[in-house]
């Protein structure tokens, strides 16, 4: 696949050539190094999320309180930062599979389906992305959130991520380790799907208003933040029943059977508005995360492919990437 430029001695530009596959790995390290970004800085914030909507009795009036009890009680290293190993052993290559499957079905579809360059793809290839790194992500997260909520119980203390590993295999098995994955899909397939199609669309329209001038990375940022905020407010009810089936208690003290159990009990017994519990926290995590995420990733793609345009020598072009390098030339 033909794809990007570099410069000779002379001055004058060479196109180079790359295969699918190398366009893909370059996008799964942008993704890699987008993720460790995003969760180191805004994983205090997702730990207030998941306490808000963990806890049945209010012991947190909202997320400044939530954060200012969890600093005096635990501290900020193992409170607010409490499962962030788990977070980014899933996390970085769940977001290494996701951007690298999202962008190699948008060129695909492109390329050789001929699919029409819309917004329909991009929500499509958000959603196998996503699809596709779940395998990874929801053992993490589950991990994460068993640690994230320890301060209110019911009695799980885990001394370390592979300690909590160990412990939920041993007394959960495999059904532990990837329990809440169906809410888990129904919750990062859409928002994952709606990001990608929402971030796509602004940019397009920002472009133009730009008149193509190259977007920097705070306009990356912002238009990375509306897509994640607007994401995440969407898919919520979905991020509170998934949170509550993956640190319910195992055994006869299991509050919900299924997914539809779990959304059902909670709207009857607190009504429909506990769906929307650790909103504004999860919007004020993902809105920022995403920013974080999709501007470092832009841009660290751009980067890694001028860098190898630079390294590589021309070759025989393999295959014809017109589609996909008037894809790029759109974001």
């Amino acid at each position: 696949m033909s794809f990007g430029f570099s410069r000779g001695d002379s001055g004058e530009v060479k196109t180079f050539n790359k295969s699918l596959w190398e366009l893909a790995l370059i996008d799964a390290a942008a993704g890699g190094v987008a993720t460790v970004v995003a969760d180191c800085m805004m994983h205090p914030v997702d730990t207030v999320k998941a306490r808000l909507q963990a806890q049945r009795e209010t012991r947190y009036t909202g997320m400044i309180d939530c954060f200012r009890k969890v600093v005096q009680r635990e501290g900020a290293r193992r409170g607010l930062y409490a499962g962030l190993g788990a977070v980014l052993a899933g996390g970085i290559p769940c977001s290494m599979i996701v951007f690298s499957t999202y962008q190699t079905t948008r060129r695909l579809a492109h390329e050789h389906l001929s699919v029409p360059n819309d917004s329909s793809v991009d929500f499509v290839a958000g959603a196998v992305g996503e699809i596709c790194g779940l395998v990874t992500y929801v053992p993490s997260e589950v991990i994460a959130k068993r640690m994230q909520i320890s301060g209110l119980g019911p009695g799980r203390n885990y001394r370390s991520t592979t300690h909590a590993l160990k412990v939920i295999y041993q007394t959960e098995g495999l059904r532990g380790i990837y329990s809440g994955t169906f809410p888990t899909m129904l919750r990062d397939v859409p928002f994952t799907a709606l990001q990608f199609m929402f971030f796509e669309r602004m940019k397009t329209i920002y472009k133009r208003i730009r008149k193509d001038v190259p977007l920097s990375g705070v306009e990356l940022g912002v238009i990375g933040f509306a897509a994640g905020g607007a994401s995440a407010f969407i898919t919520n009810p979905f991020d509170v029943v998934k949170t509550r089936m993956q640190t319910q208690a195992s055994g006869s003290e299991r509050l919900y059977n299924s997914t539809w159990h779990c959304l059902r009990t909670t709207v009857k017994e607190e009504g429909s508005m506990a769906l929307f519990r650790g909103a504004v926290a999860r919007v004020m995590w993902l809105a920022p995360a995403s920013a974080l995420s999709l501007s470092v990733y832009e841009q660290a793609s751009s980067f890694l492919k001028k860098w190898r345009a630079h390294q590589l020598p021309v070759t025989e072009q393999k295959y014809d990437l017109s589609a996909a390098s008037a894809l790029d030339r759109r974001k």
